[in-house]
């Protein structure tokens, strides 16, 4: 300020490991997810029963943030795409309570859902030469 380094911050970490991810509590429960906006952590438990197969977490109603299910990082997801899914291997899946928590970066959405299929979003049209004349194939909806 008016020239002034400042100095003497305090750092939390956001360290995104498994153990740190797991040892999260004190999350407050909320039955409108529109009032809260972000950054934010949100939780929430599912439960398998039968063997876990591998499945896809869509992300279309949130904002900006990563996942993790089980501690295990997901990875991030972004609204403006094009992927609106996450891949979740079954390894990382369990018989009984399942665990899914989110870094909410700017706005929480309304749902998760597992989803069977993918959602890669819109691909880019595929321009090519055939005999010297450019081919423009239609952009394809996953």
């Amino acid at each position: 300020m008016n020239g002034d380094n400042v100095q003497g911050f305090e750092v939390y970490a956001l360290e995104c490991k498994k153990a740190w991810i797991n040892g999260l509590t004190n999350f407050l429960p909320t039955s409108d997810s529109s009032l809260l906006s972000g950054p934010l952590m949100a939780r929430t438990t599912f439960q398998i029963t039968g063997t876990p197969a591998d499945t896809f977490l869509d992300m279309s109603t949130w904002s900006k943030g990563s996942v993790f299910v089980n501690g295990f990082n997901l990875g991030r997801y972004w609204n403006v795409g094009p992927q609106q899914t996450l891949y979740v291997p079954a390894p990382i899946l369990k018989t009984g309570e399942n665990t899914v928590i989110i870094f909410e970066q700017i706005k929480p959405g309304k749902e998760a859902v597992f989803v069977a299929y993918p959602n890669i979003g819109r691909t880019m049209p595929k321009v090519h030469s055939v005999e010297g004349v450019e081919v423009r194939e239609e952009a394809i909806t996953a």
